[in-house]
């Protein structure tokens, strides 16, 4: 699904390097690591974690490289100051 997000945000002329950001949980390490490796062969910035969504647990994080090319975390840090 994510994938096909970012094609849209391609198609429509928006880069989803610069203007999409993704978080994805799986509790299967198998899952997150080819996310991992699908998302970041495609530049998508994003933020892969296995763990479990419903406990909110979390084992593992795992970044794309897009997103510390692309400067995610500072801008994702400066957004969460400025809604607060």
């Amino acid at each position: 699904m994510i994938i096909a997000v970012a094609e849209q945000f391609s198609q429509a002329g928006y880069p989803p390097q610069r203007w999409m950001f993704a978080s994805c949980v799986d509790i299967d390490p198998v899952a997150t690591a080819m996310c991992y490796l699908q998302l970041s062969l495609l530049q998508i910035p994003a933020e892969i974690i296995t763990g479990n969504s419903l406990t909110m647990q979390c084992c593992r994080v795992m970044r794309t490289p897009a997103y510390y090319l692309h400067g995610w975390s500072v801008r994702l840090d400066s957004n969460e100051k400025s809604v607060a």
